[in-house]
């Protein structure tokens, strides 16, 4: 007898169909991705490039030895994130069990954002298809991370819409004070 506790048990028969197997996940890896992971993966990436757009748009009153190398980084940048929208564009496709040819549906103008939002909502594909197993379950950080994302942008939309009518409040009891103080004194 042994005496590990971690050893599996000879007692236990376990078949190969009872074992779940789960693609490998990284950004360029062509594997498959879900729902969550994919908007974290493409949050991310966004928020990094904008980022560095904003950095760029800071640095303009920089001499020009600062301003130009940041500006071809910027260049790479673009690119590199052109390639990662695409990588991760086409692993979430890939769960959905469609071809990669759909990927360059980023491409055209209205028709980038209709697709976007059939493959947010679309779910998976559960079992294993023809670009292989499905993806692993997400971990707590992608969850967290996926929350925090969704409350900045709910809270950034709710305070942007209360910041506007809070300016036309200001200004209506500005006129509102304007008007009583000419009623007082005709």
């Amino acid at each position: 007898m042994n005496n590990n506790p971690y050893e599996v048990s000879d007692l236990v028969e376990y078949e190969e169909d009872d074992l779940l197997e789960y693609c490998d996940i990284g950004v360029f890896s062509g594997e498959r991705v879900g729902r969550v992971r994919f908007f974290c993966y493409l949050s991310v990436s966004t928020i990094l490039l904008v980022l560095m757009v904003v950095i760029h748009d800071y640095l303009k009153g920089a001499p020009s030895y600062v301003r130009y190398p940041f500006g071809a980084g910027l260049v790479v940048g673009i690119i590199v994130y052109g390639f990662c929208l695409y990588s991760i564009f086409t692993m979430r496709i890939h769960d959905l069990g469609w071809e990669r040819k759909y990927s360059f549906s980023l491409l055209a103008p209205v028709v980038n954002v209709i697709f976007l939002i059939f493959v947010f909502i679309l779910p998976g594909q559960e079992d294993t298809n023809d670009y292989g197993y499905p993806p692993p379950p997400n971990t707590p950080i992608i969850n967290g991370l996926a929350v925090a994302i969704l409350s900045i942008l709910i809270i950034g939309i709710l305070s942007s819409v209360a910041i506007t009518h809070y300016e036309k409040y200001k200004k209506n009891s500005v006129y509102q004070q304007q008007d009583k103080i000419n009623i007082y004194k005709y």
